[in-house]
């Protein structure tokens, strides 16, 4: 019983966390909040001018935290109840005795990935640095040697792209920029 409670307590949380991690959810919840009967369709659009594509997607993904009234306006589940009021919690305080630690929290989780994703960019640069090398060789080697002229414009070509492939990647591990994190978490959704 007490493993059934803690594991719908932390899907709750989870959806909650989730619903509330985009700044376009939690406008909606606090403009479907905000009013005692909900918020239609158009009074969304129109407090966030953002194009409906974009409100239906921030729609769907609060689903559970909002429902349709019978008057076909948007009103909070009980649920969205709770992260209204867990979001109202956060933003009641004055967060300028908070402001040293929001930074480094952000800045931890900027530059965080899973360790397998890591390792796995460890490796790509393994390789990449591998190719630069035998790339680098094989320049020495014609412009020692002698080689078609072909040879002594695709090498620096692919030693300049295998530089920045490396550098690319170097920054990856450093900074997890977003498109990375998204990628990421499509490779590892479950873990």
């Amino acid at each position: 019983m007490v493993a059934v409670m803690s594991e719908t307590r932390g899907d709750m949380e989870a959806t909650i966390v989730q619903a509330v991690s985009h700044e376009v959810r939690r406008t909606i919840l606090r403009i479907v909040g905000s009013g005692e009967k909900g918020a239609s369709y158009t009074e969304i659009i129109t407090e966030l001018g953002i194009s409906t594509g974009q409100i239906n997607y921030h729609l769907k993904q609060l689903e559970g935290l909002l429902e349709k009234s019978a008057d076909r306006k948007y009103v909070l589940t009980p649920l969205g109840r709770r992260a209204v009021a867990f979001i109202d919690s956060i933003t009641a305080e004055d967060g300028r005795e908070y402001e040293r630690y929001v930074k480094a929290a952000q800045a931890a989780q900027r530059s965080s990935i899973y360790p397998a994703f890591r390792w796995l960019l460890y490796i790509a640069m393994a390789f990449m640095a591998l190719f630069v090398a035998m790339w680098g060789f094989l320049f020495y080697i014609a412009v020692s040697e002698g080689a078609p002229l072909i040879v002594y414009v695709v090498l620096p070509i692919l030693l300049a792209l295998g530089v920045a492939a490396l550098v690319w990647l170097a920054y990856t591990v450093r900074r997890a920029p977003s498109y990375i994190k998204w990628l990421e978490r499509g490779l590892f959704r479950g873990v």
